[in-house]
């Protein structure tokens, strides 16, 4: 639970105002980052939050690399 509200309910929130923006999750993020920022007293602490989500979905848009590493030699 973050506050008074659940992890899942939080997610269903996001989901719904992702799916609302046609398109692009991370342009949709910067909007509201945007957005956010031109208030007259804007919230950092908001601001943040929103770097932190639309960074995590970009780390998961990207495939991960796996490092191989050599066999062991007998």
């Amino acid at each position: 639970m973050m506050g008074k509200k659940k992890l899942s309910v939080i997610r269903a929130e996001l989901r719904r105002e992702l799916a609302r923006e046609s398109g692009d999750p991370e342009k949709a993020l910067e909007r509201l980052i945007q957005k956010v920022k031109g208030k007259s007293a804007p919230d950092e602490r908001e601001i943040k939050a929103l770097w932190m989500l639309r960074d995590a979905l970009a780390k998961l848009a990207r495939p991960s690399r796996k490092v191989r590493r050599p066999a062991a030699r007998a």
